[in-house]
């Protein structure tokens, strides 16, 4: 059972509200991201329930302490991550070398 803290809100879990909702909205879209920048994943689940915020299969589940999103820079030169937040709405953009441009398709 969740303890809510502080200045934490409730928001949709799959079925219903409660503390850290949300959060895989965030894991998703990172999740996205290194996709097509084409980094290895260590750790990856997909929702149980398919989310109405990503298409199937592209999803990324966090809860608590048992399910992690993890994934690993497979690139020769460093990555820089920048999340931007715009109201409602999070950008995820990663940068990398043009040493390691990749085309994808």
């Amino acid at each position: 059972m969740k303890i809510q803290k502080k200045n934490f809100k409730n928001a949709p879990v799959i079925v219903q509200e409660g503390v850290g909702g949300g959060v895989c909205q965030v894991s998703t879209t990172l999740y996205n991201a290194t996709l097509y920048a084409g980094l290895e994943y260590l750790e990856l689940r997909n929702h149980s329930i398919p989310s109405a915020y990503a298409p199937k299969g592209r999803d990324a589940t966090v809860a608590d302490d048992s399910i992690d999103f993890v994934f690993k820079n497979n690139l020769k030169y460093p990555i820089y991550i920048k999340n931007t937040v715009y109201g409602n709405t999070i950008k995820c953009e990663i940068y990398g070398s043009l040493k390691d441009k990749k085309i994808l398709k």
